[in-house]
C-alpha cells in the first residue's frame, strides 16, 4: 500500500481531478517521440508497460510526466505535461520518490548532502539518453562524479589511492549517492555519504577483508568514543647543540626553521635520489628539537643522521627504550585526558606539543593524531607506562591494537611507510609535495632537488 507521502506527491504532480480518461497510453507518446521510444525498451521504466498489470498513472511515460490527454490536444508544449526541465529540485525529487521511496538504498536521500545542495535525480540520471540504461546515468559514473568533485581526480592519480581513474574501483563502491544511514566520518564534522554496518566501514571491508579482524570493534570505539594505543615502538630521538637546526634541515624535507616553540610538523627523510626513507614528525622546543620516526626505520634513520652530520655540532639522543608513548584517539579523548597531565590537552592547538608533568613525572603531550580523529599522545618514562595505561583504561579508553590503527588511517587517507611510502617512491609521486620545501636551503636530495626545482 502506498504511503500517504506517495499519494500526496501523486496528487501534487497530476492535474487536479485527473481521471482514467485523461491517460492516453505510451503508444500515443511514441508517435511524436520516436527517437525516445526506439531505445525505451532497454529502460528499467519500460517494465511498467511490459508487465501489463500497472494502472494508467503508473504505466510508461505518464507515470513520470502525468496524464497526456491535454498535452496531445494542445499538440505538445511543456505547459501541458510534467516537464522535468521546468521542475524545481524539490519537485523533481518528489516525482522520482513517488515510485522509488520504498528502495532501502534511497531511504535517506532527503537528508543526503546531495539533496541539501540541490543535486537531485535529474542532476545525475538521464532517463532517455543514458549510455548505461541499467542505471540511467547521464555519463560514465567516474566522469559524472568528477563534474562536481573535480579536485578529487588528482588525488586518485596518486599511487596509494584507490584505482578509480583506471576504472577498477567506482565511487559507489564506497559511497551511497542517495544518502547513507549514518554519517560515519567525524573528520572536520562533515557528513560523509558512506554506508555503515557492523560498527565499521563495511564498504572498506568488501575489498580489505584482511582488516576484518577482532579489531573491527576497536575501530568503532575510536570513531565513537576513545581508543587507547600503545605506540611505544615508535622511535623517539632528541637533538641538542648549536647546529641541531642545521642538522634537521639537512635531512628533513619540510622547513623546521619556520616552526614555533611547541609546534610539531610532518615531513620526510629522503635518500639522495629522493626516495622516502621514512615519514617523521619534528618537534621544536626552546632548547632543541625532537623527532618521532617509524619503528621499523629507527635504526636506518639513526644511521642516516649520523652519516649526514659531518662536522655539525649537534648531539642526538635515542630515547626510544627509556620512554614509552601512548595515544588516546577519538571524539571523547581530549575530555577524557583532562587532569591526567598538568597541562590541559584541550588548550593545545592541532599539531602542537608541550612539556608537562603526569603523575608527578616529566612528560610530553602532543595533539597530532593519526586516525582522522582528535586525540592526544603522551610520552613518559618507562617506569610509569603501565600506571598511565591503567589510569586511561579506568577513565573509559578502550585498548586498541595496530590493526585498528591501520583501518583508521586507511579510512582517513593517511599514508603508512611500507605500504604507500618506500624508498622506491618519492614525495611527489606519493602526493606529499606540500611537505617538501625545496627552497629552504641545503638538504640531502642532490640531483633530485635540482630536477624538481626547475
Amino acid at each position: 500500500m502506498r504511503s500517504l507521502r506517495a499519494v500526496f506527491v501523486l496528487v501534487a504532480l497530476a492535474p487536479a481531478g485527473a481521471l482514467a480518461a485523461d491517460y492516453v497510453g505510451s503508444d500515443v507518446c511514441k508517435a511524436c517521440h520516436p527517437d525516445v521510444w526506439a531505445t525505451f525498451y532497454r529502460n528499467p521504466h519500460y517494465k511498467s508497460i511490459a508487465s501489463g498489470r500497472e494502472t494508467p498513472e503508473n504505466t510508461g511515460c505518464e507515470s513520470c510526466h502525468g496524464p497526456g490527454k491535454a498535452h496531445v490536444e494542445a499538440r505538445g508544449g511543456k505547459a501541458t505535461i510534467v516537464a522535468f526541465s521546468e521542475l524545481s529540485p524539490a519537485k523533481t525529487l518528489d516525482a522520482c520518490l513517488r515510485c522509488h521511496s520504498q528502495t532501502l538504498s534511497r531511504a535517506n536521500i532527503r537528508r543526503s548532502v546531495h539533496t541539501q545542495e540541490d543535486v537531485v535525480c535529474s542532476s545525475c540520471h538521464s532517463i532517455h539518453k543514458s549510455p548505461a540504461p541499467k542505471f540511467l546515468l547521464a555519463k560514465n559514473q567516474t566522469d559524472l562524479c568528477y563534474t562536481c568533485h573535480g579536485s578529487v581526480r588528482a588525488q586518485f592519480a596518486m599511487p596509494f589511492k584507490h584505482r578509480v581513474n583506471e576504472g577498477v574501483v567506482k565511487c559507489t563502491d564506497c559511497h551511497n549517492p542517495h544518502g547513507a544511514f549514518a554519517a560515519t566520518w567525524r573528520m572536520a564534522a562533515r557528513p560523509r555519504m558512506m554506508e555503515q554496518a557492523q560498527a565499521n566501514e563495511e564498504p572498506c571491508l568488501n575489498c580489505h577483508a584482511d582488516k576484518r579482524g577482532p579489531f573491527v570493534y576497536e575501530h568503532a570505539a575510536v570513531r565513537k568514543a576513545a581508543g587507547l594505543f600503545d605506540i611505544s615502538h615508535m622511535g623517539r630521538l632528541s637533538f641538542g647543540g648549536p647546529d641541531s637546526l642545521a642538522l634537521i634541515q639537512k635531512i628533513y624535507t619540510n622547513n623546521a626553521a619556520t616552526m614555533k616553540d611547541g609546534q610539531v610538523r610532518y615531513g620526510l627523510v629522503c635518500n639522495d635520489n629522493g626516495g622516502i626513507k621514512d615519514d617523521v614528525l619534528v618537534y621544536r622546543w626552546p632548547y632543541g628539537y625532537a623527532m618521532v620516526v617509524n619503528a621499523s626505520n629507527r635504526t636506518k634513520i639513526v644511521d642516516w643522521i649520523n652519516e649526514s652530520k659531518g662536522t655539525l655540532n649537534s648531539q642526538m639522543q635515542d630515547q626510544t627504550t627509556t620512554t614509552c608513548m601512548v595515544a588516546v584517539q577519538g571524539p571523547t579523548a581530549i575530555a577524557m585526558c583532562k587532569d591526567v597531565t598538568e597541562t590541559d590537552p584541550a588548550k593545545l592547538a592541532y599539531y602542537y606539543a608541550a612539556p608537562t608533568r603526569c603523575m608527578g613525572q616529566p612528560c610530553v603531550i602532543s595533539r597530532t593524531c593519526y586516525t582522522g580523529e582528535d586525540g592526544v599522545e603522551i610520552m613518559i618514562g618507562n617506569a610509569y607506562g603501565v600506571q598511565l595505561w591503567e589510569e586511561l583504561v579506568k577513565r573509559g579508553a578502550k585498548p586498541c591494537g595496530l590493526g585498528a590503527r591501520d583501518t583508521l588511517r586507511l579510512e582517513a587517507a593517511m599514508p603508512l611507510y611500507g605500504h604507500e611510502l618506500s624508498e622506491e617512491i618519492d614525495p611527489f609521486q606519493a602526493g606529499l609535495a606540500w611537505a617538501v620545501k625545496l627552497a629552504k636551503g641545503d638538504f640531502n636530495l642532490n640531483d633530485f632537488r635540482k630536477q624538481f626545482s626547475q
